[in-house]
């Protein structure tokens, strides 16, 4: 897919070594993502492709792209569906 995605003007994060800290401040809700979902993240940030960002999971957890795009998209998904992004 070729979707870009815009983060929730209500919601602000910070990124910390081991982490990225999401925080919608409409739903006063937080949510805390490991790793795999600071880089998925990270590449929401970046403007990337769920496509890309799969690359990029692909690539540094030696998984299958088919497994890193179901991931990725599952991910993308719940985001979406929190309108944690648009």
């Amino acid at each position: 897919m070729s979707e870009k995605y815009k983060i929730s003007r209500n919601v602000v994060w910070k990124l910390t070594p081991q982490r990225a800290i999401i925080f919608d401040t409409k739903k006063n809700k937080i949510w805390s993502l490991n790793q795999t979902g600071k880089l998925i993240w990270k590449g929401i940030l970046n403007n990337q492709t769920r496509d890309e960002i799969a690359t990029q999971i692909c690539k540094k957890y030696e998984i299958s792209y088919q497994q890193a795009k179901k991931d990725v998209s599952l991910f993308i998904n719940d985001l979406k569906r929190k309108k944690i992004i648009n």
